[in-house]
């Protein structure tokens, strides 16, 4: 994508979003002696910019498109360690959006309404959330693999076979020996065997 392009489209999505959601009013942030906020002093005015534009065209198309040719219209040589450190932490905002989007504590309970009385997900360890979210997560993908295919096929048995399959997945969502999910308060005797350093990768990579 050239520069206009992504200007135009940065426009668009602005001009798009401004008619029908409502801005949120800017926060009062502390600032210190020296006139510059902790978020200031901490993110650079190119990269604050880039964020910003990254954000419409992410809500323009829930793409990772274009991010490449946006951080080149800040940074023009692709092998340099500003444009490298930029993307990765777009690309890294991005996932962080959606995950945090796709995800919610209340959107677990209705599915396992169940768990809601001896659950408390707020005050769980970050190693509980992230398994709660994996359990989540992989149930989540297989239901919309079946209401895909529900909507395009015409065979009640293919149908059928599916939904059979996300029954066995549920009897194996906390095994660790399917590799579904790994890792989590409920699976101490498999997190015991693995190492901590590993535990802690895994947990940072799915928290991100």
């Amino acid at each position: 994508m050239s520069e206009e392009s992504i200007n135009a489209s940065i426009e668009e999505a602005e001009e798009f979003f401004t008619n029908i959601v409502h801005k949120p009013q800017k926060r009062q942030l502390r600032v210190g002696a020296d006139g510059m906020t902790a978020f200031d002093r901490n993110k650079r005015p190119t990269d604050m910019k880039l964020c910003r534009e990254a954000r419409w065209l992410y809500l323009l198309s829930f793409q990772k498109m274009g991010i490449d040719s946006l951080v080149k219209t800040a940074y023009e040589d692709a092998d340099s360690y500003e444009f490298s450190s930029a993307r990765t932490a777009l690309l890294e905002a991005i996932k962080g959006w959606k995950c945090k989007t796709l995800f919610t504590a209340e959107k677990f309970f209705i599915v396992f309404y169940w768990a809601a009385p001896i659950v408390d997900y707020d005050k769980s360890s970050e190693k509980g959330k992230w398994y709660l979210r994996n359990v989540y997560a992989n149930l989540a993908a297989e239901v919309k693999l079946y209401l895909d295919l529900v909507e395009r096929s015409d065979s009640m048995r293919e149908t059928n076979s599916c939904w059979d399959e996300i029954r066995d997945l549920w009897d194996v969502l906390g095994d660790s020996e399917d590799g579904k999910v790994v890792a989590g308060a409920m699976v101490e005797n498999f997190m015991a065997r693995k190492m901590k350093a590993q535990i802690e990768a895994e947990a940072a990579e799915y928290l991100k």
